[in-house]
């Protein structure tokens, strides 16, 4: 999945898990977009708040 022009998102295992993420990826560019600040995600910004997301996901989930 293109993210945008400097990242790319490339998963394995589950469809579904992959369809989840994809959701919480495109709402997060999408505000990213709506700031209109002229910046773009980084590759290690979106990772840091992709860890964050997930981890707080797993502790709903336990």
């Amino acid at each position: 999945m293109k993210v945008n022009d400097n990242i790319i998102l490339g998963t394995s295992g589950d469809y579904a898990d992959f369809q989840c993420i994809k959701s919480y990826v495109e709402r997060k560019i999408l505000e990213e977009q709506c700031l209109d600040d002229g910046f773009s995600l980084k590759p290690k910004a979106l990772h840091c708040w992709l860890t964050r997301v997930m981890y707080n996901l797993s502790l709903i989930h336990i």
